[in-house]
């Protein structure tokens, strides 16, 4: 995903781009089987180009409590600062602390890929735990029923004859 920036005034730009699985190098078809939508702001300046991303689609994930398949809606914002130079202006500030978020731009370089960016600002927006929604019960350990669908009828509660003599110390007071 490359962008020609040799050709672009001093100022504000901004692009919009619709891509698909494939032409971000992402494994996992079936992850992200919709389009992945991408929002640019391209601040130029004399020797510096800050590029805001913003990430957008819609991903196909199994629940890791009760393994229902469910859609969920992600989006992920980032930036990059391409330099020159050393930070220049009202940049330098937000980028002295972080060097993975700024790189070089050397002079004849008239275009940047910022695929690698936009994967991994995807591939971070998916949580690391999903759940189908906040509250799910997952399924029972003992039988396997989905316990957000019905309720099982046997007895949950096992104890570990290990520690049976512990909750007779309980029962006793």
């Amino acid at each position: 995903m490359k962008i020609k920036v040799s050709h672009l005034a001093i100022g504000l730009h901004e692009l919009a781009f619709e891509e698909t699985i494939n032409a971000l190098d992402i494994e996992g078809k079936q992850r992200f089987p919709n389009p992945i939508f991408i929002d640019i702001k391209i601040d130029k300046e004399y020797a510096n180009l800050l590029f805001k991303i913003r990430v957008r689609t819609l991903a196909h994930l199994t629940c890791d409590r009760c393994l229902n398949e469910f859609d969920l809606e992600i989006g992920e914002e980032t930036q990059v600062l391409f330099s020159r130079e050393q930070p220049l202006g009202e940049y330098r500030e937000q980028f002295s602390h972080d060097e993975g978020e700024m790189r070089p731009i050397l002079p004849d370089m008239d275009m940047i890929d910022i695929a690698k960016d936009v994967r991994d600002t995807l591939l971070l927006a998916v949580p690391m735990k999903a759940l189908c929604e906040p509250g799910c019960k997952g399924l029972c350990p003992v039988c396997g029923v989905n316990l957000n669908r019905e309720t099982c009828h046997h007895e949950s509660e096992k104890i570990d004859p290990r520690w049976a003599k512990l909750k007779g110390l309980l029962n006793s007071n």
